[in-house]
């Protein structure tokens, strides 16, 4: 949750705080993950502007329900197509800047639950609607995702996981 301190505090993907001018309005950003487990591994991406682990998932157009932003998100990033559980088990929010539209956003972020409908994961996809956007995808111990390691947005959930 913002508290009022932290409510004009935008940071980039690499945690410089950049300050929004007084002038202009943030954009909201509606954005949806999934929390998919294999194994007893858990699904992650790795961006290449970040280097820091996250779920896979992202904004939701407009034009989409909030599942279908969801679904085409993770199959975008992973190559993998999953079923999401109804109602999301974690809600995020965060303000960020975005350094390739040069906005600032306040973020709500949902995090649900999610399955597998196939092993076939399709990696010709990944990097195809957003060039050079994804450098890794993998399946992690939960363990070996740190707060050093994980984006500051998802790291509450991962942390939650490991106790």
């Amino acid at each position: 949750m913002l508290t009022a301190e932290s409510k004009e505090i935008y940071k980039d993907y690499l945690g410089i705080v950049h300050k929004k001018p007084a002038e202009v309005a943030p954009v909201w950003r509606i954005s949806a993950y999934a929390l998919v487990e294999r194994g007893g591994k858990h699904l992650f991406i790795k961006q290449m502007h970040n280097h820091r682990w996250e779920l896979p998932g992202g904004g939701v157009e407009i034009s989409e329900s909030l599942h279908e932003g969801l679904l085409r998100e993770v199959y975008e990033e992973t190559g993998y197509r999953v079923q999401a559980e109804e109602q999301p088990f974690y809600i995020g929010e965060k303000n960020f800047f975005g350094t390739r539209d040069q906005k600032y956003f306040r973020a709500i972020a949902l995090m649900y639950r999610a399955k597998l409908t196939s092993e076939k994961q399709d990696k010709q996809v990944i990097n195809t609607i957003v060039e050079d956007e994804i450098s890794d995808v993998a399946w992690l111990d939960i363990a070996n995702v740190q707060e050093n390691n994980c984006l500051p947005l998802f790291w509450p959930v991962v942390s939650q996981l490991q106790s």
